[in-house]
Parts: C-alpha cells; sequence; structure tokens
C-alpha cells in the first residue's frame, strides 16, 4: 500500500503531500499537473511569454504583486468564507468585523485602479473571487 502511495506522489512530483492532487483547481499541461490557483498564475505566465503579462516585469512590483496576491488568497479569501459559513452569531460577528478590516486594506491598495497599474494582471485576477462573489455573501450575511 505504502509503495502506491509513494508512486502516486511521484507521478504528481509533490513529494511529501500525498494529498494534494485532490486540490483544485489543477492544470494538467502536456500531461503534468499544475496545482493551486497561485502557482497555475505564475506558470501560465512562465509559459506562454508572447501573451501580455500576468505579473510585472520589474522585480520590485512582481514582489509586490505577489504579496498582495498572497494577502487576498490567505487573509481576504478565508475571513470571508469564514463569514459566510459560521452559524454562531458571536463567531459571525467576530468574522465579519475581520472581514471588513481585511477589505478595508485591500480596498486601500487598490485607490481605483488595477494593482498592475494601467493593466489587468495577477493581483487583479486573484481578486476577481471577491467582486464575483462579494455581493452576494454580504446579502448573505450582512457584511
Amino acid at each position: 500500500m505504502a509503495e502506491n502511495q509513494k508512486e502516486e506522489v511521484k507521478l504528481l512530483g509533490v513529494v511529501g503531500r500525498p494529498f494534494v492532487y485532490r486540490k483544485v483547481p489543477v492544470l494538467v499541461h502536456k500531461g503534468q499537473p499544475i496545482i493551486d490557483s497561485l502557482v497555475i498564475l505564475e506558470y501560465i505566465d512562465d509559459t506562454w511569454k508572447q501573451n501580455q503579462p500576468i505579473l510585472p516585469q520589474e522585480p520590485y512590483a512582481r514582489a509586490l504583486a505577489r504579496f498582495w496576491a498572497k494577502f487576498i488568497d490567505e487573509n481576504c479569501l478565508s475571513a470571508v468564507w469564514k463569514s459566510a459559513s459560521t452559524f454562531d452569531a458571536k463567531e459571525r460577528d467576530k468574522a465579519i468585523e475581520e472581514s471588513q478590516e481585511v477589505l478595508h486594506i485591500l480596498e486601500n491598495e487598490l485607490k481605483g485602479k488595477f494593482f498592475g497599474g494601467e493593466a489587468f494582471g495577477f493581483v487583479d485576477i486573484v481578486g476577481t473571487f471577491i467582486a464575483f462573489w462579494l455581493t452576494a455573501i454580504e446579502k448573505l450575511v450582512g457584511l
């Protein structure tokens, strides 16, 4: 049994994380699975260079884009989902407060533009989740 699991992990190329293949989304390119939204975006940017770049080319701007994408992924999304999925009123109020705080931080960074300036890019793609679902979640929990 352990041998089969080891082979399965090896095929996916993710040593030490045997259940990562159950995550979504997964991009399969040339028979190779690429897992995790942020990793997939960077893979697309690196693979299809003839298209408009997703990440900024300048190293500092690239680092900032990665920071804000991670902020959205780890802080905003989890806070918003927690506020929508918590049934205990006290816990939900706490989650709503946390959501409002992290979304306010994010809003202050946007300042009415795309994160990449004039072009839609990496952080904007990551943030589309918020734009798409936030109105429904606001109505559901009163954000």
